[in-house]
């Protein structure tokens, strides 16, 4: 019986979709200017994703990842700088090259696993 049980909860867990494209859908349906505008964005990201793949992106043993930030806050004194954004950035890209401070403090496998 438990058996039963545990098997119908965990497939009616599955069944649980995110409504956010059918939402979307509704919307434009209801307002044409947004399924034009959704239309043009879908186009222009298909676009630069294409020229992305025909870009050179390695250049010796440098991969580059376009990348994009995005800064939320609610008012001017908790928005950040573009100087604190290329600083993290640069803290990856060290981390990533293995040029950082600590690049030899590394984990062993038994501390990992």
């Amino acid at each position: 019986m438990l058996c039963a049980i545990l098997c119908s909860t965990f497939s009616f867990a599955q069944q649980r979709e995110c409504s956010t494209h059918t939402d979307l859908q509704l919307a434009m349906s209801q307002d044409p200017e947004l399924a034009i505008n959704v239309t043009k964005v879908e186009r222009y990201t298909l676009q630069k994703a294409s020229e992305l793949l025909f870009q050179k992106s390695i250049n010796g043993s440098v991969i580059t990842i376009p990348v994009v930030v995005h800064v939320l806050y609610a008012n001017a004194t908790q928005n950040i700088s573009v100087a604190q954004i290329q600083s993290q950035i640069d803290v990856v890209n060290e981390d990533f090259r293995r040029t950082n401070s600590d690049a030899d403090n590394v984990w062993s496998k038994t501390e990992v696993m």
